[in-house]
Order: C-alpha cells, then structure tokens, then sequence
C-alpha cells in the first residue's frame, strides 16, 4: 500500500515522540479557530489509551492543551478516561475528558488509519473540554455559550 507524505509524517512522528498531533481546518484560506479542531494519533499503539480531540482553538494552542492534557495523565499514571478531570493543562483552571462519539469521517481519519496500519484496535475517542474565562467548562450550563459553541462539533462530513 502507498504511503502519503502525510501520513509518512504522522508515522514517523507517533515512532519518534509517542504521538503526533493533527490539526484539521475545513478550509483552505481559514484562519478561524472556531473551525479548527485538533486530534492526536498514536495513543494507543505507543500507551494504550484513547486519543483525544479539542475543539475551537487556534491550532498552536490546542497543541499545547493536548500536550499538557497527556503530561498530566502520565504524572499521575492515570488513563485518559471519559470525565477525568486534569488540573496541569490550563493555568489557573481545571479541564475535563468528555465521552467522544461524533462520528464524521473527518474526526481522527489519521488516527484511524494509523491504527489500522499499526494492526491495533481503535480505542475509544475522548474530547479535552477547555474552561471559559471564569473557569466554567462547556458541560456546566453555566459556561459561556460562546466558549460551549467552539467545542460542540459538527455532525457534517
């Protein structure tokens, strides 16, 4: 089977650091963070655990959170898990895994194919829920509906 570029990179990324993070934007010319999302590849073949997404932010900065959000499950030897709730990704803030079940194609295409590649199963897919500027997480109703809107995807292909 042919290999992209891309996915060459993807590969040699998860080899080489664990993981690899893929940023997505439906468009071309956007430079709107409320359409970007961000996800990891490699997760389970290198640790065992479920990638992860995040939703609305600029693609440098969901690195970082995705970044600080697995650094704060390896200090504390803790999976990533549907409503764990991590304390070292924002400054100042708590943050939250959250169940992922969106299924458009676009959402981990990499990550999936990279699984299959690998000939690991796919398991499981978790969304870091990022705090508004009061701290509220977008699964409290209080939370800004701005901030809630930036991380509700999209069920279009």
């Amino acid at each position: 089977m042919t290999v992209t570029p891309t996915e060459q990179m993807i590969a040699d990324g998860v080899e080489q650091n664990g993981w690899f993070v893929v940023n997505y934007a439906p468009r071309v010319d956007s430079d709107d963070a409320d359409e970007f999302f961000s996800y990891t590849v490699g997760l389970g073949k290198t640790a065992g655990w479920p990638e992860l997404i995040c939703f609305g932010l600029p693609e440098q900065q969901a690195r970082i959170l995705l970044t600080n959000a697995l650094a704060d499950c390896w200090k504390h030897n803790t999976a990533p898990r549907d409503s764990l709730d991590l304390h070292e990704v924002v400054e100042g803030f708590s943050a939250k895994l959250g169940a992922f079940n969106a299924a458009a194609p676009r959402y981990f295409h990499f990550a999936d194919w990279h699984a299959d590649q690998a000939g690991i199963a796919r398991l499981g897919r978790l969304q870091l829920l990022w705090p508004d500027r009061a701290g509220v997480l977008p699964d409290d109703d209080r939370c800004d509906p701005e901030v809630r809107a930036k991380q509700t995807p999209s069920e279009a292909a």
